[in-house]
């Protein structure tokens, strides 16, 4: 019995792999493997470096307000306005090297240092994929905000007012001085 299922193992085996199934084989497995390396990739979300202008900023943080404000009881339709200090700024890494006061701010390499209190503090530069070279970012400010002007059909009723503010200034982190709130006409 084992004798005859020896057998017919290896005949199923000769008729599914002969030769010729195994260059077709092959040749699908390097297709598809040729078609994968042609096709560009998704980025991944950590790939991806987000973009966030000031503008941007601004305009994302006055929709949330104002879906704040219209939430607060009797404060009704709303305008909101956001003025910024200064847009986003950045924070580079750096290396500090002790040494005498120097007169060129630029090495031989074309880096770009900067001389603090008898300090050189120089930027650390690394290949931004793309054959350039940029500064290593080390954090993203964003921008302080300067004022808030809200408009809406509330604003008359004392206790609406002082709700708006208080709202906008945790929101926002600013100070109830930087906002003001005025009746829509």
């Amino acid at each position: 019995m084992f004798r005859n299922l020896k057998f017919d193992i290896k005949a199923i085996k000769n008729k599914l792999f002969n030769k010729k199934a195994a260059v077709i084989l092959i040749a699908v497995g390097v297709l598809l493997i040729l078609l994968s390396e042609a096709t560009p990739t998704a980025k991944t979300k950590t790939d991806a470096k987000v973009n966030v202008s000031a503008e941007n900023y601004r305009e994302d943080l006055e929709k949330q307000l104002k879906r704040i404000v219209k939430s607060i009881k009797g404060a009704g339709d709303c305008e909101i306005m956001i003025t910024l200090k200064s847009g986003i700024e950045y924070v580079y890494a750096t290396e500090l090297k002790s040494s005498q006061i120097t007169v060129n701010d630029s090495d031989t390499a074309g880096n770009k240092s900067e001389i603090k209190d008898g300090n050189e503090y120089k930027y650390i530069i690394i290949d931004d994929g793309n054959g350039g070279e940029s500064a290593l970012t080390v954090t993203e400010l964003l921008p302080q905000i300067q004022g808030v002007v809200i408009v809406c059909d509330g604003a008359d009723i004392p206790s609406v007012k002082s709700s708006v503010i208080t709202a906008a200034s945790a929101l926002l982190g600013v100070s109830s001085n930087n906002i003001c709130v005025i009746k829509k006409s």
